[in-house]
Parts: structure tokens; sequence; C-alpha cells
């Protein structure tokens, strides 16, 4: 029972995807103090940071992974990340009134 619940909680369960690395790393912070005293893992994941030492933090096993569109992508495309038990997919948009405004008009 302990082993299932170990694996239960090391995998990937939650996509939190942002638009920029200042941001994405605002989210893990967010989601690092919410996660306080659990067993929830968190990391972050950006562009122009190594690739090498990333892809280690998330094959050790993560529950929620927050990034970059970009390099969400290549870990998604090399197989890195597996997105079959993802429960839950968040886009993070910024900026959403003034581009409906500028629709709208």
């Amino acid at each position: 029972m302990i082993f299932a619940t170990f694996f239960f909680f090391s995998s990937l369960q939650v996509v939190v995807i942002a638009p920029t690395r200042e941001l994405a790393r605002q989210i893990r912070e967010e989601a690092r103090k919410f996660a306080l005293r659990s067993s929830v893992k968190s990391i972050v994941v950006y562009g122009g940071t190594s690739v090498m030492y990333q892809r280690e933090l998330v094959q050790k096993g993560v529950n929620v992974l927050i990034g970059t569109p970009g390099r969400l992508n290549h870990f998604i495309e090399e197989g890195t990340i597996n997105l079959k038990k993802v429960c839950a997919c968040v886009c993070v948009c910024v900026d959403v009134d003034s581009c409906l405004q500028d629709n709208a008009s």
C-alpha cells in the first residue's frame, strides 16, 4: 500500500503553462506555498537554463509541472513528459483585458 501511494504522488498530475519565465517562477513559488507540509512536489522549467538539469528534476518525479511553452514542448517531444495521466492543464494568460478591448475596437 505504501508503494501505491508513493507512485500516485510521484506522477505528473498538473501542468501549468505560463507565457514568461518570470511568471512561471512566481507561479511555482505560490504552488510551493500551497503544497507546504505535503508530499506534493512542484518544479518549474523554462528556456535559458540547463535542459539536462531540468530533465533530471522532471525524471525524479513531480506532481505539478510549471513551465513556458517552449521548454514544455521540448520535453513532450523528447518523451521526458508523458501527458497521459495528467488530470489538469492550466494555461495562464496575461493582459487578457487589453487583448479583448483591442479586438472589440
